[in-house]
């Protein structure tokens, strides 16, 4: 059963579920945002754990250059 209705005053009539289809395509955009933020975020902490990783290692031999 499609339903016809305004969504805002003053703005055009779409059936339920043409409606339904715009907020599924916003919804799949944002979820799309989402695990892009979420990509940048894994691998800027990956690269620091690297950058961290290699000051451990310089430690570590200044360490046991010492030694």
């Amino acid at each position: 059963m499609l339903l016809d209705f305004e969504a805002l005053p003053g703005s055009e009539r779409y059936t339920s579920s043409e409606t339904t289809q715009e907020i599924k395509d916003h919804v799949k955009g944002i979820q799309e945002q989402e695990a892009e933020e979420q990509k940048v975020v894994e691998e800027s902490i990956l690269e620091r754990d690297k950058e961290d990783q290699a000051k451990i290692d310089e430690a570590r031999r200044a360490v046991d250059k010492a030694a």
